[in-house]
């Protein structure tokens, strides 16, 4: 996902060399629409939860996770000035804003904590569920990592990454007010910038209870377009082993065409797997990165974001109508990959 990838590969077996067999073998190119598995239809319901999408209200979420506002947590004043993972207190105050966030929808049939522990390193992600009607063993994943860099007391991590856990939380604001026939799961992951760490624990545990995953929309660095191309990015695998992914990415193409989304994806095949979704390929997912104009497979970044890492990575710094309609496509492919339940 993102240009340094030693920092984000798990210490245990990520295997380098099928990744650089992958950039070899594979082509960058925009793919076919219509997927395999989704085909994507104008509804009027969904039409209305992408319109639901609101550029002010992401602005606000970010300014809170990024520290320009407060929040409050617990009932009490707090500051987020950074999310590390390794910062203590700061980033056991963001999950615990985010899971009062999530009760406080009053929509979703669990919010729950996962505590995780690997390689040295502990956390907590925080997931919330909003269970399917008629097909609930069938879960749809739609994820992002609230952790961020640099180390220290200060860290905004606008674009990495309050823009996806932004665009998570306005997820479960819009989606959890409709029901339909598949489970649709909110996560937060933390350790992401040590090496995917809680996403590892958690597609393991999932795989090893028999978890029927189905799809994993994971979205990481939304907000940055220095460019107002507005090209974007959809990360598979290539081969048979990225079908599920294609298919996947294919809806959310779809999605961006049918609701007249102001983007210009591209399907990215050369396995990119320096984000959390790279956790659910490791246990045999179907998963996709959304992402900003990140780059390719030879190594071109002409639009990555230069406040990378660094604590220049402000609100300010984020390209709004952007970032609104990368959300609004999210959404949509969500709602569509859950599919709409017509129980009331």
């Amino acid at each position: 996902m993102k240009p340094i990838y030693s920092n984000r590969i798990p210490l245990r077996s990520r295997a380098i060399v099928v990744l650089l067999v992958a950039m070899l073998l594979s082509v960058v190119q925009p793919q076919s629409a219509q997927g395999a598995a989704y085909t994507v239809q104008y509804d009027a319901a969904i039409a209305r939860m992408v319109g639901a999408v609101s550029q002010s209200t992401l602005s606000a979420y970010v300014a809170r996770l990024s520290g320009v506002n407060g929040v409050v947590v617990g009932g009490s004043p707090y500051r987020i000035r950074t999310r590390n993972t390794e910062s203590g207190a700061p980033i056991q105050k963001t999950t615990q804003y985010l899971y009062e966030y999530l009760k406080s929808l009053g929509t979703l049939d669990s919010v729950a904590y996962a505590s995780w522990n690997l390689d040295g390193y502990t956390g907590r992600n925080v997931i919330g569920e909003l269970t399917g009607t008629t097909r609930p063993s069938e879960i749809i994943l739609l994820t992002a990592h609230v952790d961020d860099m640099p180390y220290g007391n200060l860290a905004p991590g606008a674009d990495d990454n309050a823009s996806g856990t932004a665009a998570v939380m306005m997820a479960a604001r819009i989606l959890g007010r409709t029901n339909f026939e598949r489970t649709i799961r909110f996560v937060f992951f933390t350790g992401e910038e040590q090496g995917l760490l809680g996403s590892w624990v958690y597609a393991r545990n999932a795989k090893n209870a028999g978890q029927n995953i189905v799809a994993v929309l994971n979205m990481d660095m939304l907000g940055w377009d220095s460019e107002n191309g507005p090209t974007m990015r959809v990360h598979t695998r290539a081969g048979t082993a990225g079908a599920g992914d294609r298919d996947i990415a294919n809806a959310f193409v779809d999605v961006v065409g049918v609701y007249a989304i102001s983007l210009d994806p591209i399907i990215t095949s050369y396995g990119m797997n320096a984000s959390d979704h790279g956790s659910f390929w490791d246990f045999g997912y179907a998963a996709v990165c959304i992402i900003e104009d990140d780059g390719d497979e030879y190594g071109r970044y002409d639009d990555f974001n230069p406040y990378y890492h660094s604590r220049s990575d402000t609100l300010s710094r984020l390209n709004m109508p952007y970032f609104t309609n990368m959300v609004k496509a999210a959404v949509g492919t969500t709602a569509h990959l859950a599919i709409r339940s017509a129980v009331p």
